[in-house]
């Protein structure tokens, strides 16, 4: 909710690193590709893992605002989905976001995501409120769509 400090980012990476991971959930580091020192750019992860009905939250940040607009997002998320789909076994992956994040809103479309529903009015920022938009994605679904392809990672 509030922007973090540098320490509080290094401490969320730390405990990212080290941690085994909860059977609920799974997050990984966003780094550049060519960056030898991977540093730290964002994260993106998965939520409420549902083993049993095969389904669970997106969530992702970017957190270097030079970044915004490269595509850097939209990759991260099609190797997140890929992953969910192909090695989690997920159904469905789901997400929310707020009407007023218009750059996060169009990413998910452009990443195969369907609005399924609005909860009206539901969070104040700047003054007024704003809806929550809820998002989904199927197995089926990001497998028809033609980014798919190089982001599926298959098993041997």
């Amino acid at each position: 909710m509030f922007p973090q400090s540098l320490e509080e980012t290094t401490a969320f990476v730390e405990r990212q690193l080290v941690k085994k991971g909860t059977p609920d959930e799974g997050v990984f580091v966003i780094s550049l590709r060519d960056d030898p020192g991977l540093e730290y750019m964002g994260a993106v992860g998965f939520h409420g893992i549902s083993w049993r009905d095969r389904h669970c939250e997106l969530g992702i940040v970017i957190g270097r605002e030079d970044l915004l607009g490269q595509g850097l997002g939209t990759e991260a998320i099609r190797l997140a989905l890929g992953f969910a789909f192909n090695f989690l076994n997920m159904h469905k992956v789901n997400l929310t976001v707020f009407e007023y994040n218009e750059r996060g809103y169009r990413c998910y479309l452009k990443c195969g995501f369907k609005e399924e529903g609005r909860i009206r009015e539901q969070r104040f920022y700047n003054g007024r409120y704003w809806d929550v938009i809820m998002m989904g994605i199927t197995r089926e679904e990001f497998a028809a769509g033609a980014h798919s392809e190089s982001y599926c990672v298959k098993r041997s």
